[in-house]
């Protein structure tokens, strides 16, 4: 290969090598601005749902709140009932209800023990 042959060659690898370099940098912006919208969709999303649990007070707001054990059982039950009342409900390991403390609709309160067959054993 003679210095002619040589030094074109090395300008065609100089050129390509300056390319590269750009492709690059277009490459870490792309990168960077597709990062960066999938932040501001993620955002908007999470946001989207705040109103619906959150209030501006600061307040959790929900209609019942469950507690479940390990296997996904309710074992208690802070909400409405089917009458309207409010309470707090527990229930066994199978899923009976054991106990009520609830206010009524027209506001007497109430707490309830039931048996393992469902029969209210103390009001």
């Amino acid at each position: 290969m003679d210095s002619c042959e040589y030094t074109a060659l090395q300008t065609r690898l100089d050129g390509l090598e300056a390319r590269l370099s750009r492709f690059k940098a277009h490459n870490r912006v792309l990168t960077f601005s597709l990062a960066g919208l999938f932040a501001v969709i993620s955002l908007a999303f999470i946001l989207s749902a705040v109103p619906q649990w959150w209030n501006a007070q600061g307040a959790i707001c929900a209609n019942t709140i469950q507690i479940v054990d390990d296997l996904n059982a309710i074992r208690a039950q802070l909400g409405v009932a089917r009458n309207n009342s409010v309470g707090l409900f527990l229930y066994d390991d199978v899923g009976r209800s054991r106990e009520m403390l609830i206010t009524e609709m027209d506001g007497t309160p109430a707490m309830t023990f039931y048996d393992e067959f469902g029969v209210a054993r103390l009001a």
